[in-house]
């Protein structure tokens, strides 16, 4: 369970980083 939603943090920082990155 710890590792699903220590994936899932990971994924939302990716996900905010490429928003960043396409603005």
């Amino acid at each position: 369970m710890v590792g699903r939603i220590y994936h899932v943090g990971l994924t939302v920082s990716d996900l905010e980083r490429s928003i960043a990155f396409y603005r």
